[in-house]
């Protein structure tokens, strides 16, 4: 089954070409898929806004279906956010708002940092690296979450099978070990033609140190979002960048990690809000 969009377009941002859907008019807004993603993750996101926004949902580096050359710079936060400062760059719409999930979010607030003209704002939904976490009890307790979430899916990709690995994170990212088998067709074809990246994921170079006075720093205005149902690791790093930006930043009820693909209805319409109340 193909499930690219038939109207995806091509951008060469220095010399590495990146596929992206571009919907709508008005107001730029990025839309940047996390791990096991692509700019389908964000498709459905994007079509949704695209009646009042110019949506954008692009494929990171290592991502998707695209054959990426040998030799790129390595897996890792930092080229991701370079990445993203050179997309804009070569669209020239700058600046814009940028929707960013998980693995993603990181990148986001790294980007904000490198050129933080080329953003109007962020909404972040569940950033995932503790750089910024100062309390030793916090920094334990993410440590011992992350154990037990990634301890099989280093196994796995040890073992060679990067399909099983990646059953593994989203069950895990979850809390539940049937969730992965539980939705869409497509969203499970997504995430297993994405497997490939995973151990480029577990060997990525370290994140930037970004720091509580380095967010406090941040030119550019930035929501965190999380889920209350989201397992201890997200949710304490969530809660650590709502407790040092202004905000606004959001609790939501009844949902964890996954509250963007499982309810995409929803996600799209909190997010309107937000982009509409955006000076």
């Amino acid at each position: 089954m193909n499930t690219i969009p038939s109207d995806v377009k091509t951008l060469s941002v220095k010399g590495q070409d990146f596929d992206y859907l571009d919907l709508g008019s008005g107001r730029p807004v990025i839309f940047m898929h996390g791990v096991l993603g692509d700019l389908r993750t964000f498709t459905p996101h994007a079509e949704m806004l695209s009646d009042r926004y110019r949506t954008i949902t692009y494929t990171q580096r290592y991502f998707g279906n695209r054959a990426w050359p040998e030799g790129g710079p390595p897996f890792g936060i930092e080229t991701h956010a370079e990445d993203l400062v050179g997309f804009v760059e070569a669209l020239g719409i700058g600046p814009v708002f940028l929707v960013a999930w998980s693995y993603a979010g990181h990148a986001g607030l790294r980007a904000a940092q490198i050129r933080p003209d080329l953003f109007r704002a962020m909404f972040v939904y569940e950033t995932g690296f503790q750089t910024f976490l100062t309390d030793p009890a916090e920094i334990a307790a993410f440590k011992a979450d992350l154990e037990l979430m990634f301890g099989p899916v280093f196994a796995a990709v040890n073992a060679g099978d990067n399909e099983k690995a990646a059953r593994l994170l989203v069950n895990a990212s979850a809390q539940d070990e049937y969730y992965f088998e539980s939705r869409t067709e497509l969203q499970m074809q997504v995430e297993l033609e994405n497997a490939a990246m995973m151990p480029k994921l577990l060997a990525q170079t370290p994140p930037p140190r970004i720091t509580t006075d380095d967010l406090t720093a941040l030119q550019v205005p930035i929501s965190i979002a999380c889920g209350a149902k989201s397992r201890p690791s997200y949710k304490l790093v969530s809660e650590a960048a709502m407790r040092i930006l202004p905000g606004p930043h959001y609790m939501i009820p009844g949902v964890n990690h996954f509250w963007p693909d499982a309810e995409p209805n929803a996600f799209s319409g909190f997010v309107g809000e937000w982009l509409d109340a955006q000076a």
